[in-house]
């Protein structure tokens, strides 16, 4: 005989699978991020939903998230008829001295940042076996995004996802 389902089993495991799509957009997002911030995509397009898709064996929803993570970052711009478009400069700075963000980018203006994201997720398995943690452990994740500029032109110039054991219970 079947297992009989709770009525509160149905809406945690679809906020389990919400969250874990949720996590794997911020991971797509990322790795975008980084593509467009070290001229992957030299046209300043990139490429099409499908595509994205099939070469990062995720769902289109969770392509659509990580762009959309992107658009609110003010790196990219969904055009109809075009595609997502990078509309974020590189700022280049050289390799030949320590220094922090804000005095690499003085000439660009303030720099600021911003807590996108905090609270716990599923770690991926690399960074629990990283944190020495067992496979399907949560962590505090905190995502954060650094802007240069005026409040109103602010751009965005880095950003930093860090994982943490999480050991409030």
């Amino acid at each position: 005989m079947p297992a009989e389902r709770t009525p509160t089993a149905l809406p945690v495991a679809a906020a389990r699978r919400r969250r874990l799509r949720a996590d794997r957009a911020r991971q797509l997002a990322d790795l975008l991020r980084h593509q467009i911030l070290t001229g992957a995509f030299p046209r300043g397009v990139l490429p099409l939903e499908d595509a994205l898709a099939a070469d990062h064996h995720a769902s289109r929803n969770t392509v659509r998230q990580a762009l959309d993570l992107l658009r609110g970052e003010g790196l990219v711009e969904r055009q109809p008829g075009v595609g997502t478009v990078v509309v974020a400069e590189k700022y280049p700075h050289g390799l030949d001295r320590l220094q922090g963000l804000a005095e690499t980018l003085r000439e660009h203006g303030t720099v600021t940042n911003e807590v996108r994201n905090l609270g716990p997720v599923r770690a991926p398995g690399p960074v629990a076996h990283r944190l020495g943690l067992p496979d399907g452990a949560d962590v505090l994740c905190v995502d954060e995004c650094w802007y240069c500029g005026p409040c109103a032109a602010r751009c965005p110039t880095g950003a930093v996802t860090v994982n943490m054991p999480y050991l409030l219970r």
